[in-house]
């Protein structure tokens, strides 16, 4: 895999952190960079995906929320309709 060098300004006491880390790890500051940013990158990424996924499936489309609307007249009417025949008295405009 090709590498690119890019310039990063970190705090100080961030930096002397990662420096200390990297010491002990016997490693470098770019290796520990790298992984913490790809990371930090699949984090957004798996983020975006759960975003597309709720829209696509959690969030009702106008089409969707027309349908449900149709169902649920067609469900009063029902619901009227046998508490006209059974005489029961059960207030269709309950819900």
């Amino acid at each position: 895999m090709a590498h690119v060098k890019t310039a990063v300004s970190l705090p100080e006491e961030l930096y002397k952190r990662l420096d200390a880390i990297a010491c002990e790890r016997h490693t470098s500051r770019s290796k520990i960079l790298a992984e913490a940013l790809a990371d930090y990158v699949a984090h957004l990424e798996s983020e975006e995906i759960t975003r597309q996924l709720h829209q696509a499936f959690i969030t009702p489309t106008p089409e969707e929320l027309a349908e449900d609307e149709h169902f649920l007249a067609a469900a009063k009417r029902h619901r009227r309709m046998v508490a006209e025949v059974t005489g029961d008295g059960w207030d269709a405009s309950s819900g």
